[in-house]
């Protein structure tokens, strides 16, 4: 889910850029490849940035990451 920002001039805060492909796997300790495989199986919210390259809001990469380890963890 996208934040909902009106204007960012008037609530001021500025809007976050969406993080791109490299900067996911970096985060995520993946692949790029396995980013994208994650993006379109829909497991890690995602959407195409320019209509080619994937791209995912940071709250949704630390959630998504957040959630990786809550489930190793539960494996221990």
């Amino acid at each position: 889910m996208e934040p909902n920002y009106t204007n960012e001039f008037e609530s001021g805060r500025v809007m976050p850029r969406p993080l791109r492909v490299n900067n996911i796997a970096r985060r995520l300790g993946k692949s790029e490849r396995r980013v994208r495989q994650l993006a379109e199986s829909g497991k890690l919210p995602a959407f195409k940035i320019d209509g080619k390259s994937w791209g995912s809001w940071p709250s949704d990469v630390d959630a998504y990451k957040q959630s990786l380890e809550a489930r190793d963890a539960d494996r221990c």
